[in-house]
C-alpha cells in the first residue's frame, strides 16, 4: 500500500511540475546513498562540508530528472533533516516550474 501511495505521490508532483508522469519512477540521476550523504552534509555546521555538498549537488539541481531523486529521499529517508531538506529543494524546483506555467498562460 505504501509503495502505491509513493508512486501516486511521485506522479502527482511530476504532473504539477509539468513533467511527464510516464517516467520510470524507479531511478534518477544520483544513487540514494550518495544523495543521502550530500543532503546530510548540507545541514552540518562545517562550511567546507557544506561547500563540497553544494558543488556536488549544483549540476544535478538544474536537471528535471533530479526531482525524482529528491522525492525518493523525501519519502524513504529515515533521517528527518534529510527529508526536510529534500522537501525544501523539491518545493523550490516545483515553484520555478509553476512560475513558468503561469507566465505562459
Amino acid at each position: 500500500v505504501l509503495a502505491s501511495y509513493e508512486a501516486t505521490s511521485q506522479k502527482a508532483i511530476l504532473a504539477a511540475a509539468g513533467m511527464s508522469t510516464s517516467l520510470d519512477l524507479g531511478g534518477g540521476l544520483m544513487p540514494s546513498a550518495q544523495l543521502e550523504s550530500l543532503l546530510s552534509q548540507m545541514v552540518q555546521g562545517d562550511p567546507e562540508q557544506i561547500r563540497q555538498a553544494e558543488e556536488a549537488l549544483t549540476p544535478a539541481l538544474s536537471t528535471p530528472a533530479f526531482m525524482l531523486d529528491l522525492l525518493t529521499r523525501l519519502t524513504q529517508s529515515q533521517a528527518a533533516h534529510v527529508r526536510q531538506l529534500a522537501a525544501v529543494l523539491l518545493r523550490r524546483r516545483i515553484g520555478s516550474h509553476w512560475r513558468k506555467l503561469g507566465a505562459a498562460n
